[in-house]
């Protein structure tokens, strides 16, 4: 058992309404909103880990992009209402433009490489 790591679910709360507190949540459709998985996972491992990078995150340009860094053909990123993925583009931003997380992003107009 030492080996997983259970959330307990206010802790994901606080993370949706504290650093993922999208307007979503004043409308009508406040129920489905939720934040990506992998939002959830960047938040945990910035609290559990002296140093945070990601890759496959959405940054600045991601339309010239697949929806996920695994695809082996272009798709397309539709944004539905239970996702906030601008919200979460500018949250990756801030943290990686104050050196709290090096976001690895690719090459491009407005765009920045990770520290090394």
């Amino acid at each position: 058992m030492d080996r997983y790591l259970l959330l307990h679910p206010d802790f994901l709360r606080y993370m949706k309404n504290r650093f993922l507190r999208s307007k979503t949540l004043d409308g009508a459709h406040w129920r489905i909103y939720r934040p990506t998985t992998g939002a959830l996972l960047l938040l945990t491992a910035l609290q559990l880990c002296d140093q945070v990078s990601a890759y496959g995150f959405i940054t600045q340009g991601h339309e010239r992009f697949s929806d996920h860094y695994y695809d082996t053909s272009w798709k397309r990123l539709i944004f539905y209402i239970n996702h906030d993925f601008k919200l979460e583009r500018e949250v990756w931003k801030r943290l990686h433009d104050e050196g709290i997380i090096w976001l690895y992003q690719r090459p491009g107009p407005g765009t920045t490489k990770a520290k090394n």
